[in-house]
């Protein structure tokens, strides 16, 4: 099969010079079929990468990460556990020896992340009950993830879990709402059809993605996302793919695309223990 060609390189490329992107993960993506199919990174983890459907004059650049969370665990990781307030999530991610992170909380003007932090079964954080932002949670224990609503959830078994939001998908449906209509960089979890965890980054530095764009493209049955949260975005979002994942693929390289922001909590998937035996 012949080498596909990325019509994003060039714009990739100046997205590389202005420091949205490191040149490894300039690398990566340039070499990625753009196609609305899913690639293999490793024997538990997918990559789908396409621009975005909006009329925006500036077009997204959308990344998802699907893995049925076999060969990974999702731990909520802080930088307060590595003695400081924020951090990168590339930082993040190489400190707790993770295969993919993604920020994940909201935070205050201090750096102080906002609501409901549950990491080892332990409440580190309690719910923000107010607001019309921070509306759900995702959650997870030994066997599977979740998104509720923030008036449904149930602690009960949950080993690592964050409050985030506005939700933007229910039971295969679009919430509707949702009165923040301005576009912005996104980071993005979803639960699909089959039960597997989706991460989403959006890594254009120019406009970006409104609620309702975000919530057409989650739909899209490449994606067919039934549950979907929205992260922190803006300056905040930003994701860290390691080339040494469980069953990595030749030629695997990293890939980090970089927020103009360090935060304090990052979603990570970490090899678990039996494959890092391996």
């Amino acid at each position: 099969m012949g080498t596909l060609t990325n019509p994003y390189s060039s714009y990739l490329a100046f997205l590389c010079r202005r420091a949205v992107l490191t040149c490894a993960a300039l690398a990566a993506l340039s070499s990625a079929a753009w196609a609305d199919s899913w690639r293999t990174l490793g024997a538990d983890l997918e990559l789908l990468q396409r621009g975005s459907q909006s009329a925006s004059l500036f077009s997204s650049q959308l990344s998802f990460f699907r893995t049925r969370l076999v060969d990974f665990e999702a731990r909520i990781i802080r930088a307060r556990d590595f003695g400081k307030q924020r951090m990168s999530v590339a930082s993040l991610c190489k400190l707790a020896h993770a295969a993919l992170c993604i920020n994940a909380s909201f935070f205050d003007e201090n750096g102080e992340p906002l609501g409901l932090i549950i990491q080892r079964g332990i409440k580190i954080q309690p719910m923000q009950k107010g607001g019309s932002l921070l509306t759900a949670v995702l959650a997870f224990n030994r066997t599977e993830v979740e998104i509720a609503s923030r008036q449904d959830f149930v602690v009960g078994a949950t080993l690592e879990g964050i409050q985030a939001g506005p939700r933007l998908i229910s039971k295969g449906k679009p919430v509707s709402g949702i009165k923040d209509q301005a576009r912005s960089r996104r980071s993005i979890a979803c639960i699909d059809e089959r039960r597997r965890l989706v991460l989403m980054i959006t890594s254009s530095n120019f406009g970006g993605l409104t609620f309702p764009e975000l919530q057409t493209e989650l739909l899209h049955s490449d994606i067919g996302c039934v549950d979907a949260i929205n992260l922190d975005g803006g300056g905040s979002s930003q994701l860290f793919l390691d080339a040494d994942i469980p069953h990595a693929n030749d030629g695997l390289e990293e890939l980090s695309i970089v927020g103009r922001d360090e935060v304090p909590v990052a979603l990570a998937l970490l090899p678990k223990l039996s494959h890092n035996e391996n």
